[in-house]
């Protein structure tokens, strides 16, 4: 995210505001959604949209991936329910990679916050 930052891609403020997002894992869908609109309202740049565009969609297919009756996706979803924002955060943040590392770096993280709260 600093690095980010420091090439101008997002503003200092903006990344404040969307690590907050990101990390709002005992939040509702609903609450984090609404946070979301509220980033989108001010005044960000199309970068950051971007960034949002791809946190948002994410985290809604991700949390209709985890949260259906899917028996196999509860399982994998063992030990974290921060594995949705997680999905959609790595998903922003690879944003700038093009969409095959979007993927990928959504894929990393949310088995990262998985593994870590497995330990």
């Amino acid at each position: 995210m600093n690095d980010l930052v420091s090439r101008n891609l997002i503003s200092y403020y903006f990344s404040g505001h969307f690590k907050t997002i990101a990390l709002s894992y005992d939040s509702t869908l609903q609450e984090i959604l609404r946070q979301v609109r509220q980033l989108r309202n001010g005044n960000i740049s199309n970068n950051e949209k971007l960034m949002l565009d791809a946190f948002e969609s994410t985290l809604i297919a991700s949390d209709n991936y985890w949260s259906t009756n899917n028996y196999q996706a509860k399982i994998k979803l063992k030990c974290s329910s921060k594995v949705i924002p997680a999905d959609a955060a790595g998903a922003a943040l690879g944003v700038f990679g093009g969409p095959i590392w979007s993927i990928i770096q959504g894929a990393l993280v949310s088995v990262a916050v998985n593994e870590d709260d497995c330990e």
